[in-house]
């Protein structure tokens, strides 16, 4: 785990390159397949994200962690990042914080997790909805029962107008959707939220794309 956050965050390299390379390899294979990064955070239960929706995987140092107006922040990239935890998650207090990075239009925010364990490619089906805020369901993946999250629900605790900014209402009235959005964050955020609705989902990042899509 360590190693993956060292190298992604030394080298420059982002999350969305290695999945937009993944999606062409198995796009070519004719495999439906999803990059997901699989991490725990709060109890023993694996939990997995789109790796499409990551910006980094981050190790912070915990000396570098800034308590400000009540919520946990680090300056990141010239920025204040706020930094949201999971149910049961705690800021560490020394060593080395796992962060998730997440980032569109000029805002980032950093989701506090345990441990990163892997990053995988899975057909994604989620097969039990889930209960509790902040999860979409279960899957199987790597034979192990693991909760897909939600980055939704997240975001809008680090910046409560992160949606209001951007119209986000794709139609849910047909079995078939068309997700067009220019923004790949997006586009993988919504995507898996519509599929575990039981749609089949295609996306385009432009009009263009999209009516081509609609043709084929």
């Amino acid at each position: 785990p360590n190693g993956i956050a060292k190298a992604l965050g030394a080298s420059g390299s982002s999350a969305h390159d290695m999945a937009d390379d993944n999606a062409s390899a198995h796009a070519a294979s004719g495999e439906q397949l999803t990059s997901l990064l699989v991490f725990r955070a709060g109890s023993s239960q694996p939990k997995a994200v789109p790796l499409g929706l990551v910006t980094r995987l981050e190790e912070i140092a915990t000396d570098k962690i800034e308590l400000s107006n009540g919520r946990y922040m680090v300056q990141y990239r010239e920025q204040l990042m706020p930094l949201v935890q999971m149910a049961g998650v705690e800021v560490r207090s020394q060593g080395s914080q796992p962060i998730l990075v997440f980032a569109d239009d000029g805002r980032s925010m950093g989701l506090v997790v345990d441990e990163i364990i892997d990053i995988v490619e899975e057909r994604l089906n989620i097969e039990v909805a889930g209960s509790q805020d902040g999860i979409l369901g279960s899957a199987v993946i790597k034979g192990q029962a693991t909760e897909v999250i939600d980055v939704g629900h997240f975001l809008p605790m680090a910046f409560a107008d992160w949606f209001s900014r951007k119209e986000m209402r794709p139609s849910a009235s047909a079995q078939s959707v068309l997700l067009v959005d220019d923004s790949a964050f997006f586009r993988n955020m919504l995507a898996p939220v519509l599929k575990a609705a039981g749609y089949k989902v295609r996306t385009a990042p432009n009009a263009q794309e999209g009516l081509a899509a609609l043709r084929s």
